[in-house]
């Protein structure tokens, strides 16, 4: 660090001690029904800081992370679970979009042979009926029902059923129970009950093709947040 930097550090820690620290790029953040940080390291590490006892808990060998895998994304089930997405993309690792799940005390694995996506995990996000719904930028979307169940059974969604893409990237839902998953060409409403989706795109007003972030505020607007600028929409019945 510059040496103006430096001297916060300095009168907190010691001239010593800051010399053997390392810093890290912190790449997500997620804090859970406990109040617990959950803090995804850039190519290191995933640690949890526990509010109640003030302690820091590295989970990155229990999770059996790879150095080159990213954590991408929590979520947190009903039941407590923590749920968390990753990807890669380097030629060392497999191209698999890993899904992990925190249950007690303990992380299971989802890999593609589990039903899985394949690519970059990029959003995760639980409906009003507490489903876990997964966006990956390879296979579209999968969704979880029983999130407790000791083998997950995965709902997929792609073109084939109607999406305007299979690289998808975020997800929100209205307050009629309708999801919304932002993809690389606009954004695909879909109704879960019927099946029915309806694409929506710049001609409809989205600033731009690639929905990065979808999300919906206490007045039940929805923000999506495009690589042109940012739109808003008030959903109807």
């Amino acid at each position: 660090l510059p040496a103006a930097q430096k001297q916060p550090l300095i009168k907190r820690y010691g001239a010593s001690k800051v010399a053997e620290m390392k810093f890290y790029e912190v790449f997500r953040l997620f804090e859970d029904s406990r109040g617990d940080i959950w803090i995804a390291v850039l190519n290191e590490k995933l640690l949890r800081w526990e509010r109640a006892a003030n302690l820091w808990h590295d989970y990155t060998q229990q999770a059996g992370l790879s150095p080159v895998r990213l954590i991408s994304a929590f979520a947190e089930d009903r039941a407590g679970n923590i749920w968390i997405g990753t990807g890669s993309d380097d030629t060392r690792e497999t191209n698999e979009g890993l899904l992990l799940r925190y249950r007690n005390s303990q992380f299971q694995r989802f890999t593609h042979a589990e039903g899985s996506p394949t690519g970059w995990i990029r959003d995760l996000f639980l409906d009003s009926r507490g489903r876990l719904w997964v966006a990956s930028t390879n296979d579209g979307v999968r969704r979880i029902d029983d999130t407790s169940a000791d083998v997950l059974n995965f709902t997929s969604y792609s073109p084939a059923n109607g999406l305007s893409s299979n690289s998808t990237a975020s997800i929100t839902e209205d307050e009629f129970g309708r999801m919304y998953i932002g993809t690389w060409r606009g954004i695909d409403r879909l109704t879960p009950d019927t099946g029915q989706v309806e694409n929506f795109t710049s001609a409809d007003g989205l600033p731009g093709s690639f929905v990065e972030a979808s999300y919906r505020d206490r007045n039940n607007n929805l923000w999506f947040v495009t690589d042109n600028g940012v739109a808003r929409f008030v959903p109807e019945p």
